[in-house]
C-alpha cells in the first residue's frame, strides 16, 4: 500500500491493473492520478487492457483530507466515475461530506456524487463560539467541550442569562459542565462529533437521487476542467511507474 498523497496533491490515485495479467501471475498497469481529462484518461486505460480486457484496481493512495474515499473505492469501481469524483473534490477539502460518509458508510458513487452537488445541505455545522477561531484554544478543547459551548451560544438569551445572574463572587456561566453538556449531547444518538464540527441526523439531508451521473457530468462540462483536474494531468505525465511494492487493497 502507497503512503497518503499529500496536501497539495490531487484528491487519490489508483493503480489500475490488467486482470488477464493479475490473474497469470505477471503484472500490467500503473498508477492514475484522478482526475483525468477524459480522453486522457480512456488513452491510459487502453494502454493497461484492450476493449475485451478487464481491469481493476488493485490499491489506492488517497490524499489526508480524502480518508473518506477508502471507504467507498474498491476493486471493480468504475474509473470513470471515479475521474467525476475526484473533479468534483477538487483541491479543498470538504469535512460535511467527510462527515456525511462517516455516518452513512454504504453510498454508491452516484450518491456521493449527488453529495457534492448538495454540498451545502449536508446537515453539518461548526463548532461556533467565543473565540473558536483560535487555533490554540481549538487544540486544547476536547469535542465534547467544544459542543457545549457551540450549543450554550446556539441561544444568545440563554448565555447572557447565565453571564449575568450572579452566584456569589461568579456569575451561573462559571457552574455549567459544559463538556457534560457536549458529552449528553453525544451520547443521545443523534448528533455525531466530527474533527471541526457535528452532524445533526434529525435534520434532513440533501437527496442522494437528485442527478444522475450523466447530468452531474454535464453541469461539469459546462464549468470546465478544476484546477485539481490540470495538475493531476500535468503531474501524471511525470510520475508513469510500477507501483512501489505488489499492489495490495
Amino acid at each position: 500500500m502507497r503512503m497518503e498523497n499529500k496536501q497539495n496533491e490531487a484528491p487519490f490515485e489508483i493503480y489500475l491493473e490488467n486482470l488477464a495479467a493479475y490473474t497469470a501471475g505477471g503484472m500490467k498497469g500503473e498508477w492514475i492520478q484522478l482526475p483525468q481529462k477524459e480522453e486522457t484518461l480512456r488513452e491510459i486505460v487502453a494502454h493497461i487492457a484492450d476493449q475485451e480486457e478487464e481491469v481493476m484496481i488493485s490499491d489506492v493512495s488517497v490524499r489526508e483530507d480524502c480518508g473518506f474515499m477508502r471507504e467507498i473505492i474498491g476493486e471493480w469501481s468504475n474509473v470513470y466515475d471515479l475521474n467525476l469524483i475526484a473533479q468534483l473534490i477538487g483541491d479543498e477539502p470538504h469535512p460535511a461530506v467527510q462527515t456525511y460518509v462517516e455516518v452513512n458508510n454504504t453510498l454508491d458513487l452516484e450518491e456521493l456524487a449527488n453529495l457534492f452537488m448538495q454540498e451545502d445541505e449536508i446537515p453539518f455545522h461548526p463548532y461556533e463560539f467565543e473565540n473558536s477561531d483560535n487555533p490554540e484554544l481549538m487544540g486544547r478543547l476536547s469535542e465534547d467541550e467544544k459542543m457545549g459551548y457551540t450549543m450554550i451560544e446556539k441561544d444568545p438569551e440563554i448565555k447572557a442569562a447565565l453571564e449575568n445572574m450572579q452566584l456569589g463572587t461568579s456569575n451561573a456561566m462559571s457552574y455549567i459542565d459544559v463538556e457534560a453538556v457536549g458529552r449528553d449531547l453525544f451520547l443521545s444518538n443523534y448528533v455525531y462529533a466530527s474533527e471541526g464540527g457535528y452532524y445533526n441526523m434529525l435534520e434532513e439531508g440533501p437527496d442522494l437521487d437528485a442527478y444522475t451521473l450523466h447530468e452531474i457530468r454535464g453541469k461539469l462540462a459546462e464549468k470546465g476542467p478544476s484546477m485539481g483536474q490540470r495538475q493531476a494531468r500535468a503531474q501524471q505525465k511525470e510520475r508513469q511507474r510500477q507501483p512501489d511494492s505488489s499492489p495490495s487493497m
